[in-house]
């Protein structure tokens, strides 16, 4: 992501965030960057459940000192944001044939926004019993409530992303800046040993990418595309892991005869 954009890129993030958010709301969105303030969320009214923004110090608190210094507070994604990344990532194939995965999935909001997809299963990952728990009444409230699921099997896990088994798919992985330095690090090479060992496809949709340097400097990531909008909230990047060629590979490859 451009931290310092010049004139046209300013322009090119403008124009992403009305081609996310339409004229109405992008109006509203240059506003409230200048007044350093959140747009108003009527999800939870729609869904009839409760996945609203808290501030990080409550939920936490029965956590580690290790993964509290680590941890980022829980902030909701939009649903605009998440079905454009869902709509935009990848194509329909690879959603099918995925798992999606959120590490760090707070109260859920995405869980039920993913169920809307045609996903093999959903699951969401956190470490905090406070909000996982909201997590679970959030997804409980949703089915009964029977709004439309194109994905049946979907939970959520009370874990550490360091330590869960990751399901034995390919893979859709979100996370919205769920947790910095080293913690994050460990979660990158997690995934690129989980696809070299595996096989398996895994795609990262990362969003609010405050530690992008870290999927830049891994290597075992390749950026797919990018998308930068006024708020930082709503960027979002997509990486797939990648098998590094070893260097008796690139020498068997250039001894090859053509």
């Amino acid at each position: 992501m451009n931290t310092d954009p010049g004139t046209r890129e300013k322009l090119r993030i403008v124009m992403n965030t009305y081609k996310l958010l339409g004229l109405r709301e992008t109006v509203r969105e240059i506003i409230l960057y200048l007044l350093g303030d959140r747009p108003e969320d009527d999800f939870d009214q729609r869904y009839n459940v409760g996945t609203i923004y808290q501030p990080k110090g409550t939920g936490r608190e029965e956590e580690t000192p290790a993964a509290d210094r680590y941890a980022v507070e829980y902030v909701p994604t939009r649903e605009c944001v998440m079905k454009y990344i869902l709509n935009n990532a990848c194509d329909m194939t690879l959603i099918r044939q995925s798992t999606f995965v959120d590490l760090g999935c707070g109260k859920g909001r995405t869980l039920i926004i993913a169920g809307q997809f045609p996903f093999k299963r959903v699951v969401g990952v956190e470490l905090s019993s406070q909000l996982y728990q909201a997590a679970v009444d959030n997804l409980t409230r949703y089915r009964i409530e029977k709004h439309r699921m194109q994905c049946k099997d979907i939970g959520v896990i009370c874990g550490n992303a360091l330590e869960f088994d990751l399901p034995r798919t390919d893979l859709f992985v979100y996370m919205y800046r769920p947790f910095l330095g080293p913690v994050f690090q460990g979660v990158l090479d997690r995934l690129h040993q989980f696809h070299v060992t595996t096989g398996h496809q895994v795609l990262v949709a990362y969003a609010c990418p405050v530690e992008e340097s870290y999927l830049e400097g891994h290597g075992g990531f390749t950026k797919l595309r990018e998308f930068q909008v006024i708020s930082t909230d709503y960027s979002w990047s997509a990486w797939e892991c990648r098998t590094p060629v070893s260097p008796m590979s690139r020498v068997s490859a250039i001894e090859s005869p053509a």
